[in-house]
């Protein structure tokens, strides 16, 4: 999981150099902790002192996973004088054990994340902060309220101190570790660093075992006439076998081409780079059928190059879908940012993710 997300990969959170203290009285805050109100980040620590009612919120008994709440009252003076209160809510979701700050699994920070959106939105409250977490957990966070609150009026703003962005500065320096020597001399005339490219071929016969379909291929195909170089040679979990090819794609045609002319009843397919995108904002009626359809349509593809799956419901009687489709087609629709599918125009996002082997 990603630690690091740069500010503008969240545009509903707002980011304020200043202390959580400088939060003006309209917004209500978030201090993630754990079960005896304790936390290793000093602003907050410092926080759930300045705020008080420790004693009412252990009274709570609050479980991991949950919230609990109490109500800060602050007077201020308005123009002729007089004080005016002001009532904001404080939220503690309780995210770690009380031992250490360890990661929070994300199924709980989106309980607790949804259950402060909630209570916002039934109050009509419009503006919440939060003091930066370093780690991983406040990193989880973050992103967790980007996603619940997207389709809310709530503004959040996150509040960084000098001390804590010099802090993260330095522990990035610290802790980045030192750069390998490079090992590999096959430099183009340029003097640049040679890439050896490869690609992946899929062999499946109905009927055929591992072993035989292996023993028929190196039978019947011999690589190094057609100039081809077989890296690897793996069982996937289908019992199906996929040979690693290098010098890149144009040598797995190269060798699928062969395989099929000596062994026409062979399937073959070549693996491609692939990226995940949410797609989010659909009707609550839009189905799987019309999202394949909509998006063949726009990219004029077919429905087979591509995965449509777990749709699910999401905030505001919205759904929410994932679709795995090759890179090429992928950053057509990320360049769009939107596609129309239904009536609605649904926003597009990726989610990088490492090419994996079967």
């Amino acid at each position: 999981m990603q630690d690091d997300w740069e500010e503008e990969t969240f545009p509903r959170i707002e980011v304020k150099q200043e202390h959580i203290w400088e939060a003006p009285v309209e917004c209500q805050l978030i201090l993630p902790c754990s079960k005896d109100l304790d936390n290793k980040n000093k602003i907050i620590k410092r926080a759930i002192n300045k705020f008080g009612g420790r004693e009412g919120l252990l009274k709570q008994n609050k479980a991991k996973g949950e919230v609990a709440m109490m109500s800060h009252s602050l007077a201020f003076p308005d123009e002729d004088g007089n004080f005016i209160q002001h009532a904001r809510c404080i939220y503690y979701p309780i995210l770690t054990n009380g031992e250490t700050d360890e990661e929070a699994e994300d199924r709980l920070v989106f309980r607790t994340i949804k259950a402060i959106m909630e209570h916002m939105t039934s109050k009509k409250r419009t503006k919440l902060a939060i003091p930066e977490m370093d780690g991983v957990l406040g990193s989880i966070i973050i992103r967790m309220m980007e996603f619940l609150f997207a389709d809310t009026s709530i503004q959040i703003y996150l509040y960084k101190t000098e001390d804590t962005q010099k802090k993260t500065t330095e522990q990035t320096v610290v802790n980045k570790p030192p750069k390998r020597p490079r090992t590999n001399t096959n430099k183009d005339a340029a003097g640049k660093q040679g890439k050896v490219k490869e690609d992946a071929l899929l062999v499946r016969v109905e009927g055929k075992s591992y072993a035989d379909l292996l023993r028929t291929i190196k039978q019947k195909v011999n690589p190094s006439e057609i100039g081809v170089d077989v890296k690897d040679i793996r069982k996937t979990r289908n019992g199906d076998l996929l040979l690693t090819v290098q010098n890149g794609s144009d040598k797995a045609e190269v060798l699928k081409r062969e395989i099929k002319e000596k062994f026409p009843e062979a399937i073959t397919s070549e693996l491609i780079d692939k990226k995940v995108l949410h797609i989010k904002g659909l009707d609550e009626v839009a189905t799987v059928q019309e999202i394949i359809e909509e998006i063949s349509k726009v990219l004029a593809i077919q429905p087979e190059t591509f995965k449509v799956t777990a749709l699910r419901p999401a905030y505001g009687n919205k759904q929410n879908v994932t679709v795995i489709i090759p890179t090429t087609n992928a950053e057509k629709l990320i360049q769009m940012e939107k596609i129309k599918i239904g009536w609605m125009r649904c926003r597009v996002m990726e989610r990088e993710v490492h090419k994996k082997m079967l």
